[in-house]
């Protein structure tokens, strides 16, 4: 597998210089870590992802018999959210890792379609969606332009786009209170549960440089969507954001 590298994690350009190196490393470290990223996630958030998701799901407005595309789906948990509330929904996702996928597989119940490619060249036909979302991605997407305007491509006009994505508390003292969490226990749960350091140095560092909210926004108003919006969560430590597919 690829080794960590520490431009890995930053944000200087919308497109990474070492996109590839980049992505190679990013798949591999989701491959290895896939059989525990569910309980990393529950543990190292406090249980708070769930509620956050659910968030994502209200958002998205949509009604029963949905089509809904979840962009690098992971192993799935925010399509069976979607599912819980949504009745008679048609589910896909789509994900570049294929340990990830293996474990959505197999928690599905609702025979949904899970396919394996780039975020950044959907095989999805155009305005095919009554919602497209994405949490825990954003992050690592070394084209985050490509990515939403591939996301907005696919959404139906009047569809909502929603990323979902970890970030920093914007005040200084919460700050203070989130610097022990981000900088100690989240590496130290991540590689317990693992075996993997360099990946939960990775999460840590790359929450720490991800872009500043108006940054975000500007790449979705450039993929064509409107009405963009920065939800923070939890004082920040997550922020769910929202476009809207205009006619």
């Amino acid at each position: 597998m690829a080794e960590l590298k520490p431009e890995f994690s930053r944000y200087d350009a919308p497109v990474h210089p070492q996109a590839l190196d980049k992505e190679a490393y990013v798949e591999g470290m989701f491959n290895a870590v896939a059989p525990s990223y569910d309980l990393a996630n529950r543990l190292m958030s406090f249980g708070l992802d769930k509620g956050w998701r659910r968030r994502l799901v209200r958002e998205s407005g949509v009604q029963g018999g949905a089509r809904i595309l979840d962009v690098g789906c992971g192993t799935g948990d925010l399509l069976l959210d979607f599912a819980k509330r949504v009745d008679s929904m048609a589910g896909e996702g789509l994900d570049f890792s294929a340990g990830m996928l293996a474990v959505a597989r197999r928690k599905d119940r609702h025979g949904f379609t899970w396919t394996q490619g780039s975020a950044l060249q959907l095989p999805q036909a155009d305005q095919a969606f009554d919602a497209v979302a994405s949490a825990w991605v954003l992050r690592s997407i070394t084209d985050p332009q490509a990515f939403f305007s591939e996301m907005a491509r696919v959404a139906k006009p009047g569809a909502k786009v929603l990323v979902l994505e970890l970030t920093q508390p914007r005040r200084a003292w919460q700050r203070l209170i989130y610097w022990p969490v981000l900088n100690l226990y989240v590496p130290v749960v991540g590689r317990l549960l693992s075996g993997h350091n360099s990946g939960y140095r990775y999460l840590r560092d790359t929450i720490k440089g991800f872009y500043q909210d108006p940054q975000v926004l500007e790449f979705m108003g450039r993929a064509g969507l409107q009405d963009c919006r920065a939800l923070p969560l939890t004082l920040g430590a997550a922020t769910l954001f929202i476009g809207t597919k205009g006619a």
